[in-house]
């Protein structure tokens, strides 16, 4: 026999066992253990979310304080001084303690001043100063300095300026030789400003701030020559930045003014025309350019470089002197038509704003109503373009009072808006904790929370994969089976629906809050409706105020009018704040879906039906007996194991999520309380800007309407000096046609003369 036979037989045995062995194995022997194996592999996802979600320290990390610097400096270099001053301010209050609290102090004060709140940022350099000998202080002591002597300035009060020079020491830096000489300049001690200013020595945008300022005081003591030589130093430098250009281009003006001062009109000329199309000077430089031509005799140029300042820029506060000078010069060339076009434009142009002036002024009956109308009719802070054309901003803000008053309006409407939006987002705070279940607050075990459910989710589809088993090896002709077959087909269709993975769960999130956003959008319809109507009322009411239009009415019909539209207004109004309510509640519900809201409840009903179900299917296994029946037996203890893996996975997140929101929920009262603070505080100042500021604006805006009226009234006398010009043009082309005919007739006379002697002494005398 061949030693391959031999193996052959040799292997007979042990595959007939292995047939044997196989035969003993029950039906759907492997779906069962595979839905064991996948329930085994969820308790271990589940032991892994613990140990991933639930080993924080609470809603705060133990570094939440240098997190919160980080992105208050990142707001800080972005310039958002308004968003960083919140943060530095949160670190202020919360962690006096902590070693972020100097760097959070300091650049509070400073995003304060580069906000221009002076009055606030000086409190808090102040303080920064009191604190120099804690631990980390020294290293903003100098710089701090610096800016209360920045902030002396700024607000044109010196007191106490003195003692921070002393302060500084013996050795100063650039920055604060240049400080110091800005604060000689405005103390008008010219002397000692230039010799600050010379010491300035390694900072290239210093060294030309205060060549600028050498040569500002130079003019200011008559010594042009000088001035207009530190000027031309300077304008041939290469400028690094924006800031440095702006500089230079100041400095062109100052040549080309002093030049034109001179009478060198040429230099001048040519200075002007160094400042470029995008400098926030280009206006200026075009404006004057146009009177140096004009001393030249050059009134065609002029004319010419007066109409490129019209066209480039349209919203200079140069505008109206340029149309008035454009028109006189038109005149002046013979240019009638033209001339009288330019004046007419002006007066439609400007006629509008001088009328809404005198309605805005004339209505007031003080300057606290003055004020309040006009932040009503800004958008959120005192942005008076809202409510004016930008030209009326413009001249109202040349004047350094109204820059101050309208600079304190607008820190209040900032303060005011950042108020109202604290407040929303502590009521959205609260409607979260409030809410359906107060994890969603807590983002962290949110996800978790989140995860958890996707694995219920999973392990109800295995108690359909299990019962579908049962069903088929079990169950045979059963009615009992049969009931549990047919209870189980109608819930298959919900169970197969349930989110496993956060793309589901994020798809089904973002469906329901689809429905809130079309809310949303129905209510932003309604209210511009309601805008609508408003406007309706208003132009009604205006109507019913002028005479054109209510010649002939009798005065019950009109009062019956006055009554009905105040009656509409009343019910707009009313309205109004009913879709302001519907907004809140709309975006509070938007805000409150997520885990634990109607959604996770019907979920988990669906869940529980087949616990039910799977229970009943249980005990008839049971009662059925056999191998395979207590392997699906295990197969549901395995599903049940894991199930109360989760279970105690989900207890343990809600607990420690209501540690953490008993944390948060301290804050948000917190909050609450501070924002309840500084609304009565926005009060009272709100009270006292509208007398202050009201005053100051309204007298300015007073002296615009002036301006204005003595505009239109220019432009009203060039027309007059058009019609006066054509006039005299056509008496003079009429005189000279009268001594033209007069020289002819006399030129007749003398021929016809001639010709009466000759005949004469033809005929002898006769």
């Amino acid at each position: 026999m061949s030693p391959i036979y031999r193996c052959r037989i040799g292997v007979l045995p042990v595959f007939f066992a292995l047939i044997a062995t196989l035969a003993t194995v029950p039906a759907g022997a492997g779906e069962i253990d595979a839905v064991e194996q996948e329930a085994r592999e969820i308790s271990e996802l589940a032991r892994g979310l613990g140990t991933r979600f639930l080993g924080t320290n609470g809603f705060k990390s133990k570094h939440y304080a240098e997190e919160r610097l980080i992105d208050g400096e990142n707001f800080y270099r972005l310039k958002d001084y308004q968003r960083a001053a919140i943060i530095f301010m949160d670190i202020i209050e919360s962690y006096s303690g902590h070693a972020a609290y100097p760097d959070a102090l300091f650049y509070f004060a400073d995003s304060l001043f580069l906000s221009r709140d002076f009055y606030g940022a000086r409190q808090w350099f102040n303080r920064l100063l009191n604190e120099s000998g804690r631990p980390g202080m020294a290293r903003f002591r100098k710089k701090a300095i610096e800016r209360l002597i920045e902030i002396g300035i700024h607000v044109n009060d010196f007191e106490g300026v003195e003692k921070y020079f002393d302060q500084l020491g013996q050795a100063p830096d650039a920055e604060a030789h240049y400080i110091k000489g800005k604060y000689l300049y405005f103390r008008k001690d010219y002397e000692g400003a230039k010799q600050e200013f010379a010491r300035i020595g390694g900072n290239a945008e210093l060294e030309l701030k205060a060549a600028y300022f050498t040569g500002v005081i130079l003019t200011r003591q008559t010594r042009y020559d000088d001035a207009i030589k530190i000027f031309k130093i300077g304008t041939k430098r290469k400028a690094a930045n924006a800031a440095e250009q702006e500089i230079i281009d100041l400095m062109n003006l100052g040549q080309g003014r002093l030049y034109y001062e001179k009478d060198f009109v040429e230099n001048a000329s040519v200075a002007y025309q160094l400042v470029g199309r995008y400098s926030p000077y280009y206006d200026t430089a075009l404006y004057e350019a146009a009177s140096v031509q004009i001393r030249a005799g050059n009134m065609i140029q002029a004319e010419r470089i007066l109409e490129v300042l019209t066209l480039a820029m349209p919203d200079s506060k140069y505008i109206p002197k340029a149309k008035l000078l454009r028109g006189n010069l038109l005149l002046r060339s013979g240019r009638y038509d033209d001339a009288e076009q330019i004046f007419e434009e002006t007066i439609g142009q400007f006629t509008p704003v001088r009328e809404k002036l005198d309605v805005l002024i004339t209505e007031q009956a003080d300057t606290s109503a003055f004020f309040s109308d006009l932040m009503e009719q800004s958008l959120t802070t005192l942005d008076v373009t809202g409510a004016l054309p930008p030209l009326v901003v413009k001249w109202v803000g040349e004047e350094p009072e109204v820059q101050r008053a309208l600079a304190l309006a607008s820190d209040l409407g900032v303060t005011r808006e950042y108020t109202r939006e604290t407040e929303r987002l502590v009521r959205l705070l609260e409607a979260v904790i409030d809410g359906p279940s107060r994890i969603n607050a807590i983002p962290t075990l949110r996800s978790a929370k989140r995860r958890g459910q996707q694995l219920n989710n999973r392990l109800g589809q295995l108690r359909v994969k299990l019962s579908r088993i049962s069903q088929k090896k079990m169950g045979g002709s059963s009615p009992k089976f049969l009931e549990i077959s047919q209870e189980r087909r109608a819930l298959l269709e919900e169970l197969s629906k349930l989110p496993t993975s956060d793309d589901q769960y994020k798809r089904r999130e973002e469906k329901a809050r689809s429905v809130y956003q079309r809310m949303r959008k129905e209510l932003t319809r309604n209210v511009i409706r309601l805008d609508k109507l408003v406007a309706m009322i208003v132009a009604l009411e205006r109507l019913g105020q002028d005479p054109m239009y209510v010649e002939g009415a009798t005065e019950e019909s009109l009062k019956a009018l006055q009554d009905e539209l105040k009656r509409h207004k009343t019910g707009v109004e009313e309205m109004r704040q009913e879709a302001t309510g519907l907004r809140e509640d709309v975006e509070t519900a938007r805000y409150q879906v997520g885990v634990g809201d109607v959604l996770d409840k019907k979920d988990q009903k669906i869940r529980d039906k087949m616990k039910d179900l799977n229970a009943r299917e249980r005990k008839l296994l049971r009662s059925m007996g056999g191998q395979t029946g207590a392997k699906i037996d295990r197969a549901y203890a395995a599903v049940e194991a894991t199930e109360k893996v989760l279970e105690k996975l989900h207890h343990s997140i809600d607990r420690e999520a209501e540690r953490q929101i008993d944390e948060l929920s301290s804050l948000v009262r917190t909050e609450r309380e501070r924002v309840t603070r500084y609304r009565a505080e926005l009060l009272v100042l709100n009270r006292e800007a509208e007398e202050v500021v009201g005053g100051v604006t309204f007298q300015n805006f007073s002296n615009v309407r002036k301006r204005f009226h003595d505009l239109i009234l220019k432009a009203d006398v060039g027309i007059i000096d058009v019609a006066w010009m054509r006039k005299e043009e056509h008496k003079a082309r009429g005189a000279t046609l009268t001594r033209d005919r007069l020289k002819e007739v006399r030129h007749l006379d003398e021929e016809f003369n001639e010709v009466i002697g000759e005949e004469k002494e033809s005929t002898g005398g006769e």
